[in-house]
């Protein structure tokens, strides 16, 4: 009976899920499953990462000139190589397309990654049944509100001069603390995150036919587990590398 609702809903066009994921992620979802689609997601997502590699290239960089000359775990003499080296990237002529090729790689392995996640999940650990397609399409089209939050940090960074713009818990602990657990826990916490994780939970929802309770606490299990690995990882390389990551 479901899948009989299901395939007498109209399927929406591209135009019309760029819309309804926002206003009607219900919808959305229920005519993504019945015909999955996920490259106009991705076409967006690149465009808009390299645009946002490009306008904040110079904040960026400067960044990691400031942490390179207050890092007093270097001698001057490895502080001078490591600038001389971000130099001669930035003077590089394969600058763009170290730029370009940076973002095509991180969005189609997180896209192909996390959706590969999400169908084992579903499949394998919560005993449901679905296909690869459809949950490519539900991870990459809950992730536009990427689009949104990229609308609204980018400015933030370019009017901070920073490539740091909280929308998280992180707003209420001091700068300084960026680096320790805590602070990336509760940056973890972010409007737009949590907001990525509700669209994920109700596609996966549809998709596999679960309750909103089954789909939510998957999800954000998921999502939880991500934060915890990250933390972690996170603050294993900036003690392998003085601190610079």
């Amino acid at each position: 009976m479901e899948q009989q609702e299901m395939q007498q809903e109209p399927i929406l066009s591209k135009g019309q899920l760029l819309t309804a994921i926002f206003t009607n992620p219900s919808r959305a979802f229920t005519s993504l499953v019945a015909k999955p689609n996920w490259i106009l997601p991705v076409i967006i997502f690149i465009i808009i990462g390299i645009a946002a590699g490009y306008l904040t290239n110079a904040i960026g960089v400067q960044y990691m000139k400031d942490k390179i000359a207050s890092n007093e775990k270097l001698t001057e003499e490895v502080k001078d190589q490591a600038l001389a080296r971000l130099e001669a990237q930035q003077n590089s002529p394969f600058k763009h397309v170290q730029t370009v090729g940076g973002v095509l790689v991180f969005v189609f392995v997180s896209i192909l990654f996390v959706a590969a996640v999400f169908l084992l999940t579903g499949n394998f650990i919560l005993g449901g049944e679905s296909n690869y397609k459809t949950m490519l399409a539900v991870y990459s089209w809950g992730s536009m509100v990427g689009v949104l939050e990229s609308i609204v940090k980018i400015p933030m960074m370019l009017a901070n001069n920073s490539i740091h713009a909280y929308t998280s818990l992180a707003v209420l602990f001091d700068p300084s603390q960026a680096g320790t657990a805590i602070f990336k826990f509760a940056d973890a916490i972010d409007i737009f995150s949590l907001w990525r994780v509700a669209l994920w939970a109700i596609g996966f929802g549809i998709a596999y036919k679960f309750s909103k309770g089954k789909s939510y606490t998957a999800i954000g299990l998921l999502y939880v587990i991500y934060v915890v690995l990250y933390v972690i990882i996170s603050g294993l390389l900036s003690k392998l590398t003085g601190g610079m990551i």
